[in-house]
């Protein structure tokens, strides 16, 4: 059983834990993670011309992405990189609705 009082989920970084089991006590040290709530990218729509390279248009665009953070909030938006988005063809005359992959962000 875990000693009242020794552990807070809602408290992030490292937390030494006391377990009592049959009068026995240890202490177990964890590390408790900020996780994601929100990803957002502006400006959420742009036009291109027949040919853009992706890069060009997240660079004439200034596309940034933020990452939201349960305790941390909104962090610092950061330019977005090709290698985050998937779907984009230069030749296509049709409007795309590309993904976003920015699963690998991390606090700094």
């Amino acid at each position: 059983m875990i000693k009242a009082g020794t552990y807070d989920p809602d408290k992030t970084g490292n937390q030494v834990i006391k377990i009592v089991y049959e009068g026995q006590e240890t202490t177990l040290t964890i590390n408790v993670k900020d996780y994601v709530t929100g990803i957002t990218i502006n400006p959420v729509s742009v036009t291109g011309k027949y040919n853009d390279t992706l890069s060009s248009l997240i660079q004439a665009n200034n596309i940034q992405y933020t990452v939201t953070y349960a305790k941390a909030g909104a962090q610092t938006p950061e330019v977005l990189a090709e290698s985050m988005v998937s779907g984009y063809s230069a030749i296509s005359t049709q409007r795309s609705k590309l993904n976003s992959n920015i699963h690998r962000y991390r606090r700094r």
